[in-house]
């Protein structure tokens, strides 16, 4: 402006003049912006030159070099420098400094982002860091995303018509929780950033595990945030005292650690008596599962239960087991509810419960049959010798199992055992189960049984294999009959097993027909088959079912001269249990007188023909 008049005058008086009078109104303008900390006054409105601010550069340190900005107007006035450029995401930094009652917008190629904070006037800083701290001054910080950005800044507050204000731009500060479990709980938990109120949190990330950190960025230029964990995970305590107070700053990430603690878990268990007595008994515990123990109390007794702790156990829980070491002289343990405790964090208090009984054990018998359905009863004897013997009988079936009671004696000096009676066609196999019991062909046994015993034997009876008698006879009537084949193959099939015999589909028994042309095809099982030459016998075994089972034999001769009388046929061979049966196979050769030739001489003969016939036609030739 000045050189405009310097060039316009020609007269030397005139251009001092103007001179003078610019430059009082100069001076006079000065002193207003200088109140303001306004004393390089660059217009009344932006410039339209880009001013580039780096990442990181800070405030201005100086009164006429941006990022500080100007302005000469009151509001609402744009500032005289920019538009301020830069490229990328960032947080955009505005404050108001010297005296304090000014206010901005901030815009973003010619887009609000954003108004700075309400002022309070009648305060001065000249420290931009201290000013932009102080509630009292306006300032803002406002995030951009990626991309090319023209910032301009208009004041809508401007009680001095004029002053100066301060703008940087930085990387926006980050805030990232790590998350630590005593046990190694890889769980993730929800985090929660609290901050000042002029800075606004993002949660990117605000859920936190071990292996990976809650993250958040922070749009505002330095403060503090405390990290809490909300809500907390069951069954732990978090330590949170190095995520209080936390100091973050642009272009940087800040960072704490939130610990948690495996609460432990408390486990009562109770006694109870089946009598009603009031003994009090020492419990133990041990935790399979892993975790550490502590005893508060192993004292029970009915309405005061032992009391214990386990902590430092697997994240994914453990199991525990409360016991009675030494029950009471007399009595047995009845029953638990102390045995396979599992639990895992956040579980808790585990309650259960020990009983105990008068001393008493059980012999549960049972039944089974191999040979099938089989509804025979048989007794069953348990004898117990203790200073008075004990013999107890009852009837037992397959259907129908038999317990008996042993009550009153002193554990340890108790023995027993449990036979049946005989039965015909059957051999038993003793299977006993119980503290201090085996068996052998003789029944279950069981010693030094202790109260609360339950003992089991099962008995099984198994079918003995019973005899077959197949006799086969050959009837030979008339000359010649010692030329026959006296060759055969017997077949034997069964619907009962064949000691040493064949299942169904095995090469070489097929099944048989039933009769002649009528299409019934028998059912079998088992089969088995014998080769013989002349009279004989065979005597398989075969092993019945119940109530009985079917067996037959069918004949293969290899001369078309045998006539076969089979009363082994089917359905006449009936077996059950203990029974056998028996059959007769007749073959009988007839002859009327009639001379054969063996087969040698069959050969011979035809040789004789052969010869006969050539010279016949020999002569005829």
């Amino acid at each position: 402006m000045i050189e405009w008049i310097q060039s316009s005058v020609s007269n030397r008086s005139k251009r001092l003049r103007v001179s003078l009078l610019i430059a009082g109104s100069f001076l006079f303008m000065a002193s207003a912006w200088a109140q303001n900390g306004n004393d390089s006054p660059s217009g009344d409105g932006p410039d339209g030159v880009d001013i580039p601010i780096a990442f990181g550069a800070g405030w201005s340190d100086t009164l006429d070099v941006p990022p500080a900005f100007f302005w000469s107007a009151g509001e609402p006035v744009f500032v005289d420098d920019g538009p301020f450029t830069f490229s990328g995401t960032a947080c955009v930094s505005v404050t108001d400094a010297f005296q304090s009652g000014d206010q901005f917008n901030v815009y973003d190629n010619d887009v609000l982002i954003g108004t700075t904070s309400v002022p309070v006037q009648g305060f001065d800083q000249l420290d931009p860091d201290i000013a932009y701290l102080d509630p009292n001054f306006s300032s803002g910080t406002f995030q951009v995303p990626a991309g090319d950005h023209a910032i301009t800044i208009e004041i809508i507050q401007n009680p001095f018509d004029s002053g100066r204000g301060y703008i940087r731009v930085d990387n926006c500060p980050t805030f990232e929780v790590a998350k630590t479990f005593s046990d190694g709980n890889p769980a993730d938990v929800t985090v929660e950033l609290t901050c000042p109120p002029s800075v606004t949190v993002l949660a990117d990330d605000p859920t936190a595990s071990i292996a990976d950190p809650a993250n958040f960025t922070l749009i505002g230029l330095i403060g503090e945030c405390s990290a809490s964990e909300n809500p907390v995970l069951a069954g732990y305590t978090p330590n949170e005292a190095n995520c209080v107070g936390v100091l973050f700053e642009a272009n940087t990430t800040a960072s704490c650690t939130i610990a948690n603690q495996q609460n432990a878990v408390t486990i009562l268990a109770a006694k109870e008596y089946e009598d009603g007595s009031g003994a009090a008994v020492n419990f133990a515990i041990d935790c399979p599962g892993g975790g550490t123990t502590t005893v508060i109390d192993a004292s029970a007794s009915p309405g005061s239960p032992a009391e214990f702790e386990v902590s430092d156990f697997p994240v994914g829980g453990t199991t525990c087991n409360v016991t009675e070491p030494s029950p009471p002289s007399g009595y047995y343990i009845s029953g638990t509810t102390c045995e396979g405790l599992a639990f895992g964090p956040g579980d808790g208090p585990i309650n259960c419960a020990i009983t105990n009984a008068p001393n008493m054990t059980t012999f549960e018998v049972t039944k089974e049959f191999t040979d099938g359905d089989n509804p025979t009863e048989v007794d069953v004897t348990v004898s117990c010798f203790t200073g008075l013997p004990l013999i107890q009988s009852q009837t037992i079936s397959e259907t129908q199992s038999v317990k008996f009671i042993v009550e009153s004696f002193a554990g340890g000096d108790l023995d027993c055992g449990v036979t049946e009676e005989e039965l015909f066609g059957y051999t038993p196999t003793y299977q006993a189960g119980g503290p201090g019991s085996f068996d052998n062909i003789d029944g279950c046994n069981f010693y030094d049984i202790e109260g609360g015993a339950e003992n089991t034997c099962n008995i099984i009876n198994d079918a003995d294999p019973v005899e077959l008698v197949i006799e086969k006879d050959w009837i030979i009537e008339g000359m010649g009959g010692d030329s026959v084949s006296q060759e055969y193959k017997l077949t034997l099939y069964c619907d009962a097993e064949i000691v040493g015999g064949e299942t169904k589909g095995s090469s070489g028994c097929g099944g048989p027909l039933l009769g002649a042309g009528d299409g019934l095809v028998v059912i079998y099982e088992y089969c088995e088959e014998f080769y013989g030459i002349g009279d004989g016998t065979f005597t398989p075994e075969v092993i019945p079912e119940y109530p009985g089972s079917n067996c037959w034999v069918e004949e293969t001769v290899y001369d078309s001269g045998v006539e076969i009388d089979n009363d082994c046929g089917y359905g006449s061979l009936q077996i059950s249990a203990g029974v056998g049966a028996s059959c007769l196979i007749t073959n009988t050769v007839f002859f009327e007188g009639i001379p054969t030739l063996s087969q040698y001489g069959m050969a011979i003969l035809a040789l004789l023909m052969l010869g006969l016939g050539f010279v016949g036609f020999r002569r005829f030739v």
